[in-house]
């Protein structure tokens, strides 16, 4: 027996079976969009200086737009958007989460490839935190 199934699929990618969850998630990509597009883009292979004032207030949007979208972990998000907390706390919760929210964890994992410190967004987030290597 052979059974048709639609799948939607979303800008970047992410694919559900229902039309009305691949809506909300494109919604939820374009606001991912427009708060990473504050900064600057960056070309394969290139590390890229972005301004630690905008890189700061990029995180803190993102953090709280995570907050919304999964609230169980809202104090946490906070902590990490005020700095009380390593971004590593972020980092897990969004990896536990990457299959559902795949925008999410991508817009968040530039951070972990820029040094807080310089500014320097690399590809990769080893050279962010072994800049002098």
């Amino acid at each position: 027996m052979i059974k048709e199934i639609t799948i939607y699929e979303t800008t970047d990618r992410s694919r559900f079976e229902s039309h009305r969850e691949a809506v909300e998630y494109e919604k939820l990509y374009e606001r991912c969009n427009k708060i990473m597009a504050v900064l600057r883009n960056r070309e394969d292979g290139c590390a890229v200086k972005q301004d630690l004032h905008d890189v700061k207030n990029v995180l803190k949007n993102l953090m709280s737009l995570c907050s919304e979208v999964i609230p169980d972990f809202k104090s946490t998000f906070d902590k990490v958007s005020r700095g009380e907390a390593h971004q590593s706390w972020a980092a897990r919760i969004l990896s536990d989460y990457s299959s559902e929210y795949r925008c999410l964890y991508k817009s968040f994992y530039r951070f972990e490839c820029m040094n807080q410190v310089s500014g320097i967004e690399y590809e990769q987030p080893y050279y962010a935190s072994h800049e002098s290597a």
